[in-house]
């Protein structure tokens, strides 16, 4: 069990997030979900420690220190360079690249600029770079929100098999998409979390 504790935000004076004590177990799966500006996207970040909690309370957990953690944006970082090159960044193992090529159906891509992929096919090559590297802790900020439905079905069951022994934070409007894979389904409006669902999987 990872213990937070109170996890509060504020901007320019405003309280985007105040959740009072917030703790995930490991080897689970959450999924947050909310309306736009409910915090969801706010919350991933400090957990991830790419910006800190007011009292930076998660910084002072030294989670960097007892977790490898990966954090995956909603919109992908793409570079200049074809498919292979571009998911090679973060390991050069081409055995693992070819095999999560196939996986995402990214074959017909193969020589092409990476900028002239679609949004949906840059998303796809962006998840199949995250997974080159293991992680123990996974978080993920939309990560199917430019695919259509058949691409969203796949690559959800491609995070399934990639996250299994791994701590998984899933943020997405999507739920219906998700909600199998979750171990909790945590609801947020307004900076606060007004319902966590267990699941029995």
């Amino acid at each position: 069990m990872i213990n937070f504790g109170k996890i509060k935000k504020t901007y320019n004076g405003q309280v985007v997030l105040d959740i009072d004590n917030f703790s995930i177990e490991e080897n689970k799966t959450y999924v947050i979900t909310g309306s736009n500006g409910s915090g969801k996207s706010t919350l991933a970040k400090i957990i991830a420690n790419l910006i800190p909690d007011d009292n930076n309370i998660v910084k002072s957990l030294n989670l960097e220190d007892k977790y490898l953690i990966g954090y995956l944006a909603q919109k992908p970082y793409v570079f200049d360079m074809n498919l292979e090159k571009n998911i090679l960044i973060s390991n050069n193992d081409k055995n693992k690249c070819e095999s999560l090529i196939k996986k995402f159906s990214l074959e017909h891509l193969r020589g092409k600029s990476a900028k002239k992929f679609s949004g949906g096919e840059q998303q796809k090559m962006s998840l199949a770079r995250f997974m080159m590297k293991d992680y123990d802790i996974v978080i993920f900020d939309e990560p199917t929100s430019a695919m259509d439905e058949n691409s969203k079905k796949t690559a959800v069951d491609i995070i399934e098999e990639y996250t299994k022994n791994k701590t998984m934070i899933m943020i997405t409007h999507d739920l219906p998409c998700v909600e199998h894979i979750a171990d909790y389904i945590i609801k947020m409006d307004d900076g606060k979390i007004y319902d966590r669902i267990s699941r029995s999987r």
